[in-house]
């Protein structure tokens, strides 16, 4: 484990920030959880040779809440995405070609 992310974890907390603050910033930042989790136990536990498995920062329900949310949002971008491609080719294959629409639309 980096010693960076301890020196950090470590200053914050004794700065006054939750754990959960702490987590969520590292995690914006691009650490990774599971790092960022043992990390904040080392330092709350006060043990840098190993980490107890009792102490576990949990996600509370509302940052899961939120997780889920930005997740329905993308996917709905997502298939907004692809369907405006297809309307475009569609469109794009209906402009350019000598296809008659009657006989698709009938």
């Amino acid at each position: 484990m980096a010693e960076k992310i301890k020196k950090y974890v470590k200053k914050e907390l004794e700065s006054g920030s939750s754990p959960e603050e702490v987590r969520e910033t590292l995690i914006a930042a691009g650490w990774e959880e599971e790092e960022v989790k043992v990390a904040i136990n080392m330092v709350l536990n006060g043990d840098d040779s190993k980490v107890k498995k009792d102490v576990v920062i949990e996600e509370d329900e509302e940052s899961q809440q939120k997780g889920r949310g930005k997740e329905r949002v993308r996917l709905f971008l997502f298939v907004l995405v692809i369907v405006m491609v297809v309307l475009l080719f569609a469109g794009m294959l209906l402009a350019f070609t000598s296809i008659d629409p009657q006989i698709i639309f009938g």
